[in-house]
């Protein structure tokens, strides 16, 4: 009797908390069609495996009492795993279907990083979709591949170990870090076919917050690195609003685009929280 091939794929899902989505996040890991390895990286307070075997879920679970930042947990998965291509999901993501069909298919193809798109959870739901625009218009399926941002990037595993992984020590953009190494000899291949949806806030209000949490982290993230920061609320946001005219239907395609247009005007009331944050964190010592 033939032995299975081992799988071409490992899956790392993040987990903080846990989050009530981590069940929803490991099922549609599970409900791919091919053979994966999986694990879930959980730091910080609790414990994910009850939840995860009341689910009847048996998978391999790295536990962290100290809370990981991005890049150490995407770190300990790929430590833990062996396959050669290795993805990650966060506990507030789900994955579609094929998602990790369509990501093997891309890197047998020859592609070193491999980048999916991002829809969200519940896109004809009007806040949810715009708030979800004033996030990530530029990982919608319907962005040009000019225009769209690679990110939600599975690599392979010699890339990860040729680059040194994941910095440890960022709150945020850790990935961002990592993909301005590969340069052009590695380029990250856009692949809308491979979706994750994206569990994000279904009322406007807890949205606003997020966003102007979300500005604060940006300027951090840049002032470390030492990028300027931009001094007004109407210097942010006029680009994106540019951006958003240009592209916003197109990204969201015909089925979505009555809801798009009713929600806009809440686009871009998250706009303006993003940069008043981001105006907050400028005007600090």
């Amino acid at each position: 009797m033939t032995a299975a091939a081992p799988p071409e794929i490992a899956v790392v899902v993040i987990s903080f908390g846990p989050r009530a989505t981590l069940v929803d996040a490991v099922r549609s890991v599970l409900a791919q069609d091919v053979p994966q390895e999986v694990v879930v990286v959980h730091s910080g307070p609790g414990d994910p495996r009850p939840a995860l075997a009341a689910a009847g879920f048996d998978v391999a679970v790295i536990r962290s009492e100290t809370p990981l930042l991005v890049g150490g947990a995407r770190n300990a998965g790929i430590a833990h795993t062996s396959a050669p291509i290795v993805a990650f999901l966060a506990d507030d993501c789900t994955a579609g279907a094929g998602w990790s069909r369509e990501r093997i298919a891309a890197h047998q193809a020859g592609a070193d990083a491999v980048a999916s798109c991002l829809v969200s959870h519940r896109p004809t739901h009007t806040t949810s979709l715009a708030v979800h625009m004033s996030l990530f218009m530029r990982r919608m399926p319907g962005m040009p591949e000019e225009e769209a941002l690679r990110y939600g990037v599975s690599y392979r595993r010699s890339l990860l170990e040729r680059y040194g992984g994941f910095r440890e020590d960022m709150r945020i953009g850790e990935d961002t870090e990592f993909n301005s190494r590969l340069h052009a000899a590695s380029p990250i291949l856009w692949t809308p076919a491979v979706v994750t949806a994206h569990h994000g806030h279904e009322r406007l209000l807890p949205a606003l917050v997020d966003q102007y949490q979300r500005g604060r982290r940006r300027n951090r993230y840049e002032q470390d690195r030492g990028g300027t920061v931009r001094p007004s609320v109407r210097r942010t946001v006029r680009p994106q609003l540019r951006f958003m005219n240009q592209f916003g239907e197109s990204a969201v395609g015909p089925e979505l685009v009555r809801i798009y247009r009713r929600g806009r005007p809440l686009i871009v009331a998250c706009m303006v929280a993003y940069a008043l944050g981001r105006r907050w964190e400028r005007s600090r010592p």
